[in-house]
């Protein structure tokens, strides 16, 4: 006699829910207010931080995610003039040490670099 062919199925899953427009601005007005965070907010609400946070991006205007600020880069920088330093020239980079350094530190160093 053959075993009897068992197929297991899948657990069903409750449907999935959806939220008015109210809900929503009222969830993100309740992480705004200061009072609680964003978690303890979405904890209460019963509902994952995640989508909380989706929700703010969205009611902000805000897709793009991360935001850059301008920032200046300069290639070299110089110490003061009456400040003791000392300038290593390895391939294209220049290492400078600024103030008292004491010599077997920077033989360390040059060792290291080798």
């Amino acid at each position: 006699m053959q075993d009897p062919i068992i197929v297991n199925q899948a657990p069903q899953r409750p449907p999935r829910r959806t939220y008015t427009n109210e809900f929503k601005r009222d969830a993100v007005a309740q992480c705004e207010r200061g009072d609680r965070s964003l978690a303890q907010v979405a904890m209460d609400l019963k509902i994952n931080a995640n989508l909380v946070r989706r929700w703010q991006k969205e009611q902000q205007g805000d897709k793009s995610g991360t935001k850059l600020l301008p920032v200046q880069v300069t290639n070299s920088a110089q110490p003061p003039q009456d400040t003791a330093y000392i300038e290593l020239r390895v391939f294209d980079v220049t290492i400078m040490f600024v103030g008292n350094i004491e010599s077997n530190r920077i033989a360390e160093i040059v060792r290291a670099l080798r």
